[in-house]
């Protein structure tokens, strides 16, 4: 598929991409409720964090979950 050309104004980007993918709509509208929760872990974890400290921390909070879910589940 073609791409149309590109709107005027960068906030016009995601109803021009939309158009061309269906699940881009769905995957901004998920990443615009997520930033507040990454922006606040961001501001937590240090003022020099980086992407990588975040995704880090997040896999590392789920992990934790999982080994205790497992260890009550044994118990």
């Amino acid at each position: 598929m073609t791409c149309p050309p590109h709107p005027k104004y960068p906030s016009d980007m995601r109803n021009h991409h939309a158009m061309r993918r269906p699940g881009y709509a769905h995957t901004i509208r998920l990443l615009e409720e997520l930033l507040p929760t990454y922006v606040s872990l961001k501001r937590a974890i240090g003022p020099k964090s980086t992407h990588a400290d975040v995704v880090r921390f997040v896999f590392d909070a789920i992990e934790s979950a999982i080994e205790a879910a497992l260890q009550a589940h044994e118990h």
